[in-house]
């Protein structure tokens, strides 16, 4: 490449704005990132909150990727037998997107019939992007 002073300024302008170009794109596509993992953050969140605290399984239901193949009922009779424990609030530690899969790591603050003080219990959970948006993967246990 020849020497960018020595370059006419056309050149230069062109190589300056090709530059620019690249630098933007890249500042762009970590802002788009960051809004990602903000998002499926927060989702995350609201859906443990609604499903441990809130108890509204017809909000997570909605969520679960495998909805088409687990009736509402039946999806009700295994999250109600999971929960063995008294859940009051869900907070979101990390976020890992990587293509179309996308793990969060919680810390769900519960209460436990055995234990005298609350106890923070950590999870990783499992979401995918499906048709523009996401959708929790529901762990069968």
């Amino acid at each position: 490449m020849e020497d960018f002073h020595k370059m006419p300024s056309v050149k230069r302008c062109l190589f300056c704005a090709v530059i620019c170009v690249i630098f933007l794109h890249g500042c762009a596509s970590a802002q788009k990132r960051s809004d990602q993992d903000a998002s499926l953050a927060e989702l995350a969140e609201q859906y443990w909150t609604k499903r441990l605290v809130e108890k509204d399984y017809k909000f997570t239901y909605n969520l679960e990727l495998e909805k088409k193949s687990l009736s509402f009922s039946e999806y009700c009779e295994r999250v109600k037998r999971s929960q063995k424990f008294n859940c009051f609030s869900v907070k979101t530690k990390e976020v890992t997107i990587e293509g179309d899969k996308g793990i969060v790591c919680l810390t769900l603050e519960c209460r436990m019939p055995f234990l005298p003080k609350p106890y923070a219990l950590p999870i990783n959970d499992v979401w995918l992007y499906e048709s523009n948006r996401w959708k929790h993967k529901f762990l069968h246990k």
